[in-house]
């Protein structure tokens, strides 16, 4: 499985099981969808996407609607701390993240959220 993170750091994914899971940063959201979509056709599958909500060029709520447009079975997790709270009720609304975390957020936060979307086997342990 491949998790798509396009904001964070990857200590912050310490736990998560290596062999099954591949880790990949991407620092442009306009460059996501294309990142999926390259991993898709080499028979990787992305499951998740964590993205921030303020980004120049995409905001999350832009790129969350067009990822999932295109891949509906990608999870999806947005942070932000200054969020507009009519575009993430939206998202929610439209059943298109699968968890929200505030800023400022702390490991557990994330921890939390990812076990809601991982097998339970590959729950991760603080």
């Amino acid at each position: 499985a491949h998790l798509d993170v396009q904001c964070g750091q990857r200590d912050h994914f310490v736990g998560l099981d290596e062999s099954k899971y591949v880790v990949e940063l991407i620092d442009d959201s306009t460059q996501v969808l294309e990142v999926i979509k390259t991993h898709e056709a080499s028979a990787i599958r992305p499951f998740l996407m964590i993205t921030d909500y303020y980004m120049p060029l995409l905001n999350g709520d832009a790129l969350t609607r067009q990822v999932k447009a295109a891949f509906p079975a990608i999870q999806v997790i947005v942070l932000s701390g200054n969020s507009n709270i009519q575009a993430i009720n939206g998202l929610v609304e439209d059943d298109l993240m699968c968890a929200f975390i505030g800023k400022p957020w702390k490991r557990s936060d994330l921890i939390t959220a990812l076990n809601r979307v991982l097998p339970p086997a590959d729950h991760i342990t603080d």
